[in-house]
């Protein structure tokens, strides 16, 4: 999405304020409780993620598995080292290797995980969307977003060719039938009370969480 873009002036803030604090860190040893506990904190969910990674196929789902598998051995290597780095320099108390640990390892993280984190976080329903949304501006027919409130995936590359309509009890569906120029996206969980309500409709496309019908 764009939020990346939106909060922008906030990093160069942010990474002030985190330098004052550990300047008076490193130099005065001040808020060293807090500051310990926040490494040991970090450095230990890390840790705890890559392995959990490590056996991940033992007890996720096959399709869940699947979608994380580009990003495992990313996260049991990277994670891992820089993880352990900053737990064992924070138990030595060296301050400035720990400061460079943490740093390194957001540089990496931030470097070659952001696009991989967002392909694993768009298989749940964004790509669903954004297929649909092509779909629409390729046929130049108007999409009926049911159910599914305001995603902006949808509100970005539908543009104009999207409606939203909340209708929980699927009394006004019949009603879209009339018209052929439209689109439906329906939640999925949402199928066995569409196949109540409405009896003859075409499936143009399934999605991991959404349909598209007409």
């Amino acid at each position: 999405t764009k939020l990346m873009t939106y909060i922008l002036p906030l990093y160069m803030i942010s990474a002030n304020l985190c330098a004052f604090f550990w300047v008076k860190f490193i130099k005065k040893n001040e808020n060293e409780k807090p500051i310990n506990l926040a490494n040991i904190l970090v450095g230990s969910t890390f840790f705890a993620s890559s392995v959990i990674a490590l056996f991940a196929k033992l007890f996720l789902p096959s399709q869940l598995y699947k979608d994380i598998l580009p990003l495992k051995w990313f996260v049991i290597s990277s994670v891992f080292i820089f993880s352990l780095f900053i737990l064992v320099f924070t138990f030595l108390n060296k301050k400035k290797l720990t400061f460079v640990s943490i740093v390194v390892f957001i540089s990496v993280l931030s470097a070659f995980g952001t696009n991989q984190f967002f392909e694993f976080d768009y298989k749940f329903g964004q790509n669903d969307l954004m297929s649909f949304a092509a779909i629409a501006k390729k046929t130049g027919k108007k999409i009926v977003s049911f159910n599914c409130s305001r995603k902006y995936s949808l509100l970005y590359y539908g543009k104009k060719h999207v409606m939203f309509l909340n209708d929980h009890d699927f009394s006004e569906i019949n009603k879209l039938k009339q018209d052929n120029n439209l689109i439906i996206i329906v939640p999925l969980k949402h199928k066995p009370k569409l196949d109540a309500k409405v009896k003859n409709y075409n499936i143009l496309k399934i999605g991991r969480k959404y349909m598209l019908i007409e």
